[in-house]
């Protein structure tokens, strides 16, 4: 008999996996969200029906979207991952953006970003972490500093990390730090604010087609 995956319960942790392309490095950003709304039960129709929700949106102008369209032209959204990683780990959905930055302008160096602290209300270092936004254009940067307007831009777009996203397949999750030891039982604290740095910062690179 094949293996079926657990049926979807509420507080499901997932990871969100969005892989991009620029000057060919490998761009990853992760997201993790916990199941707050459940209209496909089964664990694989869930996945992938929110992995295209999501997917449309990066694509568009919904979730991702917005910020997708401050990123430089030369920056590519290829494609998306998602995965139930607790209380047990199932195998991913994948979902094509296939989607470029809408700035029209070169962008910084792969390994230049923008960062981001996302908070929740869990006290002490647990209880906060980082986002790291590479492709922005290089106009926005001068002396290791971002543009302040952009990153103002930036953080009304990130706001979206701090409420419930609602996909087009009615399937839902609540933004927020998965980390063993914060809020059990699931190990699980809902973002409650985003803020920015303004120094660029660097982050490691990943040469397309290695380590994946």
């Amino acid at each position: 008999m094949s293996y079926v995956p657990a049926p979807m319960t509420l507080n499901d942790i997932m990871r969100v996996s969005y892989f991009g392309t620029l000057a060919g490095q490998r761009i990853m950003t992760v997201h993790y969200g916990r199941v707050s709304t459940i209209v496909d039960t089964p664990y694989r129709d869930f996945a992938q029906n929110i992995a295209t929700d999501l997917a449309a949106d990066c694509a568009g102008a919904g979730f991702w979207g917005d910020v997708r369209g401050e990123l430089s032209d030369s920056f590519q959204f290829d494609y998306l991952r998602v995965q139930r990683i607790f209380p047990n780990r199932e195998i991913y959905s994948q979902a094509t953006i296939n989607a470029a930055g809408g700035t029209m302008s070169p962008a910084s160096a792969p390994t230049d970003t923008a960062a981001f602290e996302k908070r929740t209300l869990f006290p002490g270092r647990k209880g906060h972490g980082d986002l790291h936004l590479a492709g922005l254009p290089a106009n926005k940067q001068a002396l290791g500093l971002w543009d302040a307007a952009q990153l103002t831009v930036l953080r009304a777009f990130l706001a979206q990390l701090t409420v419930e996203y609602t996909g087009a397949s009615g399937n839902g999750l609540k933004w927020g730090l998965f980390a063993p030891g914060i809020a059990p039982p699931n190990h699980f604290d809902q973002f409650v604010e985003v803020t920015s740095f303004p120094q660029v910062r660097t982050m490691h690179r990943r040469t397309v087609g290695l380590g994946e």
